[in-house]
């Protein structure tokens, strides 16, 4: 199914609702870049650690992504990820502001994994008021709106309401830091996670995820 808008998230109007079709509309695009270079050859740089990648695509497609917000916006404020690797700070402050991942799944891009995504989120107050993310290879948009409830390509998602954990299937991430605390205590987890003997496990680092790593 093609990205669509016909759902209530999108069309419901609202004051912040120029934004909202500027993220989607930017979203779409980024998609088009980030899907062109999945085959091509990249230059890749690493950041907290070995595993934590980036490449030129995600410093091209942030700037994309910012510059025209800009143009539209230029009181907004700006948290993005390439941004703050360089060392811009992130600070949430109650203006109007921009939360972006220029590439979610940055691991698989450079792996040619084609489980990659563009994430921007938008916060007034402190508070979000919406998200947007395209799984850029399945084409699969994503969207949702405080109050409003979530998409993806116009169908509105709900999550199931099981709570007894034996009769579910748990997915968790592993994250891009491999030092000894933090594997120790994911290792716990799983562990725990385990014994509680649920229908199925999927343990994956966090960049083979698309909506949630790097």
């Amino acid at each position: 199914m093609k990205p669509s808008l016909e759902d209530p998230a999108a069309s419901a109007g609202g004051p912040w609702e120029e934004c909202f079709e500027l993220a989607v509309q930017l979203a779409l695009r980024a998609g088009q870049i980030i899907r062109k270079a999945l085959s091509e050859e990249k230059q890749v740089s690493t950041k907290t650690s070995a595993a934590d990648l980036v490449t030129e695509t995600d410093q091209l497609v942030e700037d994309l992504i910012i510059s025209e917000m800009q143009k539209r916006f230029p009181s907004h404020r700006f948290i993005a990820e390439e941004a703050a690797a360089a060392g811009a700070k992130c600070v949430l402050t109650p203006s109007p502001t921009w939360i972006i991942d220029p590439i979610d799944g940055t691991c698989n891009f450079v792996h040619r994994f084609p489980t990659v995504a563009v994430s921007i989120g938008f916060a007034v107050n402190q508070e979000l008021e919406f998200g947007v993310i395209y799984h850029c290879t399945e084409e699969r948009l994503y969207t949702g709106r405080r109050g409003r409830g979530a998409f993806c390509n116009g169908q509105r998602l709900q999550v199931s309401g099981e709570t007894d954990l034996s009769k579910a299937l748990v997915l968790t991430e592993i994250g891009p830091k491999r030092d000894p605390a933090t594997l120790k205590l994911f290792l716990s987890n799983m562990e725990r996670l385990l014994h509680a003997k649920a229908h199925g496990y999927d343990f994956r680092p966090r960049s083979t995820w698309g909506h949630g790593g790097r």
